[in-house]
C-alpha cells in the first residue's frame, strides 16, 4: 500500500477544496498549459524516461532524465529549471544507458534517492545527499544474459509491508526461460548502505512495462504489467504483503504492442484500474482502460484513440475536479505531429475525446512522461522527454497547468468586523472591514466590491484566507456587493464568487430619554423609557445601571422601556444606549434620587426576658440621625386588653409601678418624609419580684450521721414565676453528704430565678464517729509467773480520729469490766495479791464517740507464788489465744474481681478452737473486707494501682476464737503484691479544617492518652476517599486533599503503646473552598478618530471557581479618556486628533483576588 498511497498524493491535494469544486467546477475542457522560461530544455541523448522528485528540499520538484546517460535539473521554485548536471550512472568502471528511472527514500534518511534500470542486468541506486548531489552508486544484478537481456521497466512499492520502498523490474528475452519479474525488497539497515534482497518470479510471456497499485483493497501493494507479445496481455499480480505475488488477472487484448502502463482509481470505487498504451509503428495508436471488477480481476478494456503512436501514459487530476484524467505522450510520422493528448476523466471509468497539445516534431518523438506539481500551484503539471540519438535534438518539455480553478465560495465578514446585532447580518460600522473565506490551499485570492478591486491575499495550507480592506479602498456608506476570485500557480483567475452584500453604516443613531427626568426625586414605581431612530434601523436600546434587572436590559422593539427596581434610597444613574444595525451607539444618561426606605429602629438597652425591675427604662436609636420615634407598651400575656396606639416618645423612655406579668415594648422610627419603620423594634420582658422557694429534706436541722456511713442530700428549688436559673448547695441534689470526718457541718442551698431574685436556706448537722478503736497489750505476764500483783500496760488505735484520747476498761477471768479511764496500765491483786491459779487478763478501748473495741486484747498467765504442791486435782483448763501468722498474696492490676485471701490457712489455736476473722484494717492502696463466711478476706486494689518492687500493699486482720463465751484474739499482717498489667491506650476522635489544595498538619495525639504513660506510636488505619495521608516525622498526620476537592473527608488512625495495646480513632476533615485568582486575557478594539468605543473587557476572561468578575485597577491611557461603567465595560474616547494604537491595562477581580494584568489595544483610524 505504501507506493499506491504515494501515487495518490497529487489527487488528495484538492480535498480541502473539493466540497465546492464538485458542485461548481466544470468538466475538463482543453485545460491550458504553458511552458516556463527555458522550456524545452536540452536533454541527454536517447531520452526515454524521466521522473520528478524533491532532491534539494526547496520548493518545486526537480527533474531527472534518463537515456544514454542521466542528468539532473534543479527547480528554481517557480516551475522553471536551472542548468543540467550529468550523472555518471556507472558501476565497476562501466557506464550503462538507462531504460527507466524512479525515486524514493530507500535508506530512510529523509532525502530522495534515485533508482535506474540499466541496459545491462543491473539496477543502480544513487543515494541522495539532499542538495541535488548523490553518493556512490549501488548495483544490484538481475537474472539474464547481459548481452542480450532487454531490461524494460522499473516500479516502486512497499511489497513486503514493512513501510519501506521496494523495487520491481521486468526483463525480457526471446528465450522464454529468461523472462523475469524481479522483486528487490528493501534490506537497508539503519545508518547503513542501501541494500536489497532479490526474488525472481518467472514470466512466460514477454514482460515489458509495469506499475504498482492496490487492486483488491487489502492495503498491500500489488503490480500490473503488460507484455510486448502480439496480442498484448495485461496482468494483475496481487501482493501478499510479504514480498510474494499471485496472478489474479491475465487479460488478452487486441493490442499490437503494449509499451507502457499506469494504474489509478478511474471509476471512483476505491480500487485501482489499469491504463495501457497500444503503440502502432508509424500509425495512430490508442489507450486501453481496463476497469477493476473486484479482487484484482479486470473487465474487457475500453479503447480510446490517441491520434499518435503513444509511448507512455500518466494519470493525474489536471482539471481540479477530483477525478483522474489521462495524459498520453507520443508522435505520428504520418500525421507529422508530436506531443501529448489529454483525456478528461468522468470519475466513473470513462474518458472524453482527447485534446492535443503539440510538442516538438515527429522526427524527435515524445516518449517519456511524468505528472506532478512542478510549480507552487496545487494542480499537477507535466514533464515530457523527446528522444533522439544526439543531445542536440533530445529535449525535455515542461508544461505548467494554467486551467483556471472554479469560482470560490462567497467571502464572509470576519466576526470582529461584523459589528451588527447579529454576526450573520453582514452589517458593519467599519469601512475597512476584514473578510474570511475558503479557497484552494496556497492559492491567490482577489476581492472586489462591485467592479472596484479591493486587493489580494494568499490562502494558507488549510485553504483559509484573511483579508483586511486597505484604507485607500475603504467601502462607502451603504450596500456593497463583495465577491472573490482565486488563481493557483500558473493558472488563470477564476470566475467571481456570488457577491456578499455588506451594509456599511458609520452614523450613530439618535436617542432621547423622556423618563426619568434629570435631577428628579422619585419613589417607586419607576419605569424608564426612551425613543431612538436610525436610517439603517435600530437593533435595540440598552438600559444600564442599578435597578435595571441584571444590571443591563435591552429592548429590541419600540416603545423602548425596561422594568426597574426602584427600592432603596439614594442617588441613582441610568444610562440609555441606542445601537443601530451596524453597531454604532449613542448614549444618554439620567441622574435622579430614590427615597423609599424608612429608617431602621433598634432598641439599645432595656430589660428582655425576666426582670425584677418593675420600673424599666428603654433607650433606642435609628439609622437616620434626624428620625423621630413613636412608642407603646402593652401586656403580652393579656391579649384581650388590646394594644394601644403608638405615641411620640424620645429616648430614654421609662415606665413605673408595673405589676408582675409579661410586657412588650415597641418603638418605630419615622424619617422626614413620613416613611415609618414597618418592623418596629421590640423587647418582650416579664416582671417577676417574687423570690424562689427552697426546700431541704436532708439533712434535717440538727441531724446526726455516723462517720463514714453514706448519706444523701435531698433538696428542691422551685419558682412559680420566672423559673429557676440556678439551684446549688455544697453537693448536688441526690449526691452524698460529707461524712468522712466527724464534727458539725453547715449545709446551705442558694436559689436564683431568671429574674434575679435570690433565696438562701441553711441546715446544720453532726457527723459522729462510728468505728471502734483497736486495743493492744504492751506488757504484762504471759505464761507462768510468780508475781501475785502483776502489772499490765496497754494502748489503742483509733483510725477514724487518731487525735482524740481513748478510754480503757479491763477485767480478769471474765469478771466485771472496770470503769473506763484514760489510764494505760493496771496492777492486779490489790494489797493481798492474787492467789495461785490460771488467769486471763482482758482490756478494751472506747473512743470519744462511745465505740467500744469488740475484740478485747487478752493475756493468759499462770500464777504460782507459793511452793509447788503435788497430788490433788489439776486446775481447770483455761482458754488459750489463737496464733495469727502473716500472709502474702498476689493479684494483677485492675482484676476482674476481688482477691480471696485464705488468711486462716496458716493460723492456729492451741486449744484447737475454731477461728474466725473478726475485722480488717484499711489498706493504703485498696479495699479489704471480711468474707461473709468469716474465714477469708476479700481484697481489691484501687483502679490503675500496681505496687512497686518490694513495697506491697498491706493490711492487718484480727483472728479470734470463741470458747464458752470467752473470746481471745490475735493480729497478723497480709502483704499483697499487685502486678502491673498493660492498659490499652485511649484514642479520641479529632476534627480538622484546611483549604482547597492545602496541606493540613493534624496533631491527632494531642487528645489521646495512655494510662501507663507509655509512648504512643502512630499509623494510618483507613485512608480517606478524597485525599491522601501519611504520618509526619513529628508524630502528626499530614493530610492533603485531592486537587480542587471541597467538602468533608474522613480517615482513621491507630495508636500503639508498644506493649500490645492499641486503639483506633476517626478524623473528620472539612476542606474549605480556596479562592482561585481569575484569568484576564488581552483585548482588541477599533474605533474612529474622536469616536467613543465600548469594550467588554471581561467577555474573554474567566474565573476557575465560576465567581462573578468585576474590573479593577484600570491603567490610564495617555491617548484618550477612559470611563469604567458599573456593568464592567470600559468606554474609551480617543484624545482629540489622535490616530494610531492606544493601550491601557486592567485587572479582573472576583471580589477576593485580583487577576494578572491584561492589555487592551484600540486601533484608532481617521
Amino acid at each position: 500500500m505504501f507506493w499506491s498511497v504515494v501515487k495518490r498524493v497529487q489527487l488528495s491535494l484538492m480535498l480541502v477544496f473539493v466540497f465546492f469544486s464538485l458542485v461548481v467546477a466544470p468538466a475538463l475542457a482543453a485545460p491550458g498549459f504553458r511552458q516556463p522560461p527555458g522550456s524545452p530544455y536540452p536533454a541527454v541523448p536517447e531520452s526515454q524516461a524521466l521522473t520528478l522528485a524533491d532532491l534539494d528540499g526547496r520548493e518545486g520538484l526537480d527533474l531527472v532524465t534518463a537515456g544514454s546517460t542521466a542528468s539532473v535539473r534543479l527547480n528554481n521554485g517557480d516551475g522553471s529549471y536551472g542548468g543540467a548536471r550529468t550523472l555518471s550512472v556507472s558501476f565497476g568502471g562501466r557506464t550503462y544507458s538507462q531504460t527507466s528511472v524512479t525515486s524514493a527514500d530507500f535508506n530512510a534518511d529523509g532525502r530522495a534517492d534515485l533508482a535506474f534500470r540499466t541496459a545491462g542486468r543491473q539496477v543502480l541506486v544513487l543515494p541522495g545527499e539532499g542538495d541535488g548531489t548523490f553518493g556512490e552508486a549501488r548495483s544490484f544484478s538481475l537474472t539474464g544474459n547481459a548481452a542480450s537481456t532487454n531490461i524494460q521497466s522499473l516500479a516502486v512499492g512497499d511489497f513486503n509491508g514493512d513501510g519501506r520502498p521496494d523495487l520491481a523490474a521486468t526483463s525480457t528475452l526471446n528465450v522464454t526461460a529468461e523472462n523475469r519479474l524481479t522483486v528487490l525488497t528493501n534490506a537497508t539497515l539503519p545508518g547503513g548502505a542501501i541494500d536489497f534482497t532479490r526474488r525472481d518470479l518467472s514470466a512466460a510471456d514477454l514482460p515489458f512495462a509495469l506499475a504498482s497499485g492496490d487492486f483488491n483493497g487489502d492495503r498491500f501493494d500489488d503490480l500490473t504489467l503488460v507484455t510486448s507479445a502480439t496480442p498484448g496481455v495485461i496482468k494483475v499480480l496481487l501482493g501478499d504483503g510479504l514480498g510474494g505475488f499471485r496472478e489474479a488477472a491475465s487479460l488478452t487484448t487486441s493490442a499490437n504492442t503494449l509499451r507502457h502502463v499506469d494504474a489509478g482509481d478511474y471509476s471512483g470505487d476505491g480500487l485501482d484500474d489499469v491504463a495501457a498504451v497500444d503503440s502502432v509503428s508509424n500509425g495512430p495508436g490508442s489507450v486501453l482502460v481496463a476497469l477493476n471488477a473486484g479482487e484484482g480481476s479486470l473487465l474487457q478494456p475500453t479503447r480510446y484513440g490517441a491520434g499518435v503512436t503513444p509511448r507512455s501514459v500518466a494519470s493525474a487530476d489536471f482539471g481540479g475536479d477530483g477525478r483522474l484524467d489521462l495524459a498520453v505522450a507520443g508522435a505520428s510520422a504520418q500525421e507529422r505531429r508530436s506531443g501529448v493528448f489529454l483525456l478528461d476523466g468522468s470519475g466513473r471509468g470513462d474518458f472524453s475525446s482527447p485534446t492535443f497539445v503539440a510538442l516538438g516534431s515527429p522526427d524527435v518523438p515524445v516518449r517519456g512522461i511524468s505528472a506532478a506539481g512542478i510549480d507552487p500551484g496545487p494542480r499537477p503539471d507535466l514533464a515530457l522527454a523527446s528522444s533522439a540519438p544526439d543531445a542536440a535534438a533530445s529535449s525535455v518539455y515542461v508544461l505548467l497547468n494554467t486551467a483556471p480553478p472554479p469560482a470560490p465560495p462567497s467571502p464572509d465578514l470576519e466576526a470582529g468586523s461584523d459589528t451588527g446585532a447579529s454576526s450573520t447580518d453582514n452589517t458593519t460600522a467599519d469601512t475597512t472591514p476584514t473578510f474570511t473565506g475558503i479557497a484552494p490551499p496556497n492559492s491567490m485570492v482577489r476581492l472586489y466590491a462591485g467592479d472596484l478591486p479591493l486587493g489580494s491575499t494568499k490562502a494558507d495550507g488549510s485553504g483559509r484566507y484573511l483579508f483586511t480592506t486597505p484604507q485607500d479602498a475603504a467601502l462607502p456608506e451603504g450596500e456593497n456587493p463583495v465577491a472573490a476570485t482565486v488563481s493557483e500557480g500558473a493558472s488563470a483567475e477564476s470566475a467571481r464568487s456570488e457577491p456578499l452584500k455588506v451594509l456599511v453604516d458609520v452614523t450613530p443613531p439618535s436617542v432621547e430619554v423622556p423618563e426619568p427626568e434629570e435631577g428628579a426625586v422619585l419613589k417607586a414605581p419607576v419605569r424608564p423609557r426612551a425613543t431612538a431612530s436610525d436610517w439603517s434601523g435600530v437593533s435595540g436600546v440598552r438600559f444600564e445601571g442599578e435597578g435595571v434587572p441584571g444590571g443591563s436590559s435591552t429592548d429590541t422593539e419600540a416603545p423602548y422601556e425596561t422594568e426597574y427596581d426602584a427600592s432603596g434610597d439614594g442617588p441613582r444613574e441610568i444610562r440609555v444606549t441606542a445601537t443601530d444595525r451596524a453597531g454604532n451607539e449613542a448614549e444618554v444618561s439620567r441622574s435622579f434620587t430614590l427615597d423609599n426606605t424608612a429608617p431602621d429602629t433598634e432598641v439599645d438597652s432595656g430589660p428582655e426576658g425576666f426582670t425584677k425591675d418593675d420600673s424599666p427604662e428603654f433607650t433606642f436609636s435609628a439609622s437616620e440621625s434626624e428620625a423621630s420615634f413613636e412608642c407603646r407598651l402593652y401586656r403580652a400575656d393579656a391579649p384581650g386588653t388590646g394594644r394601644p396606639d403608638f405615641a411620640a416618645c424620645a429616648s430614654t423612655k421609662g415606665y413605673g409601678g408595673l405589676e408582675e406579668g409579661e410586657y412588650t415594648f415597641e418603638v418605630r422610627a419615622l424619617d422626614g418624609v413620613g416613611n415609618a419603620d414597618g418592623s418596629p423594634a421590640s423587647r418582650t420582658f416579664t416582671v417577676d419580684t417574687t423570690p424562689p422557694a427552697v426546700e431541704i429534706s436532708a439533712p434535717a436541722e440538727g441531724a446526726s450521721y455516723e462517720r463514714g456511713v453514706p448519706a444523701r442530700a435531698e433538696y428542691l428549688c422551685s419558682d412559680a414565676g420566672a423559673g429557676i436559673s440556678s439551684c446549688a448547695g455544697p453537693v448536688e441534689d441526690g449526691e452524698e453528704l460529707d461524712t468522712a470526718t466527724s464534727g458539725e457541718r453547715v449545709f446551705t442551698v442558694r436559689a436564683e430565678d431568671r429574674a434575679g431574685n435570690v433565696s438562701t436556706v441553711t441546715r446544720r448537722y453532726t457527723v459522729a464517729d462510728g468505728s471502734a478503736p483497736e486495743t493492744e497489750i504492751l506488757s504484762g505476764p504471759e505464761g507462768a509467773t510468780r508475781d501475785a500483783r502483776p502489772t499490765f500496760t496497754f494502748s489503742g488505735t483509733d483510725g477514724a480520729a487518731p487525735e482524740r484520747p481513748l478510754e480503757f476498761s479491763y477485767r480478769l477471768n471474765g469478771g466485771g469490766w472496770s470503769a473506763y479511764s484514760q489510764e494505760r496500765s493496771a496492777t492486779l491483786g490489790g494489797r493481798e495479791g492474787l492467789p495461785d491459779g490460771e488467769y486471763v487478763f482482758e482490756v478494751r478501748a472506747r473512743d470519744a464517740a462511745g465505740n467500744v473495741d469488740a475484740a478485747p486484747a487478752s493475756r493468759r498467765f499462770v500464777l504460782s507464788a507459793g511452793e509447788e504442791t503435788s497430788g490433788g486435782d489439776a486446775p481447770p483448763a483455761r482458754n488459750n489465744p489463737p496464733e495469727g501468722r502473716d500472709d502474702k498474696a498476689t493479684t494483677e492490676e485492675d482484676p476482674p474481681g476481688p482477691l480471696r485471701v485464705d488468711v486462716l490457712a496458716n493460723d492456729a489455736d492451741p486449744d484447737g478452737d475454731a477461728l474466725t476473722v473478726l475485722r480488717v484494717s484499711d489498706p493504703k492502696n485498696g479495699t479489704a473486707r471480711v468474707a461473709e463466711s468469716g474465714g477469708a478476706v476479700h481484697y481489691i486494689p484501687e483502679r490503675d494501682y500496681a505496687s512497686d518492687p518490694g513495697e506491697p500493699d498491706e493490711f492487718t486482720y484480727t483472728v479470734c476464737d470463741d470458747r464458752g463465751g470467752e473470746r481471745l484474739c490475735a493480729r497478723a499482717t497480709v502483704a499483697v503484691t499487685v502486678t502491673r498489667v498493660n492498659d490499652a491506650p485511649v484514642a479520641r476522635n479529632d476534627t480538622a479544617r484546611t483549604a482547597e489544595d492545602r496541606l493540613a498538619r493534624i496533631e491527632v495525639l494531642a487528645n489521646d492518652a495512655d494510662p501507663d504513660g507509655d509512648r504512643l506510636a502512630l499509623s494510618v488505619a483507613k485512608r480517606p476517599k478524597n485525599g491522601a495521608v501519611r504520618v509526619g516525622p513529628d508524630g502528626s498526620i499530614l493530610y492533603r486533599p485531592e486537587r480542587d476537592y471541597r467538602g468533608r473527608d474522613a480517615f482513621a488512625y491507630r495508636v500503639s503503646d508498644g506493649e500490645g495495646g492499641t486503639a483506633t480513632a476517626r478524623v473528620e476533615v472539612v476542606v474549605g473552598e480556596r479562592n482561585d485568582a481569575p484569568v484576564a486575557r488581552d483585548d482588541h478594539a477599533r474605533t474612529r478618530q474622536g469616536r467613543t468605543v465600548v469594550i467588554d473587557v471581561l467577555a474573554n476572561d474567566y474565573d476557575p471557581d465560576g465567581d462573578r468578575l468585576a474590573v479593577s485597577e484600570v491603567g490610564i491611557s495617555g491617548n484618550g479618556r477612559l470611563y469604567l461603567g458599573r456593568d464592567g465595560r470600559v468606554r474609551f474616547t480617543p484624545a482629540q486628533g489622535f490616530t494610531g494604537t492606544a493601550t491601557f491595562t486592567y485587572r479582573a477581580t472576583d471580589g477576593k483576588t485580583a487577576s494578572n494584568r491584561a492589555t487592551v489595544r484600540i486601533r484608532v483610524r481617521e
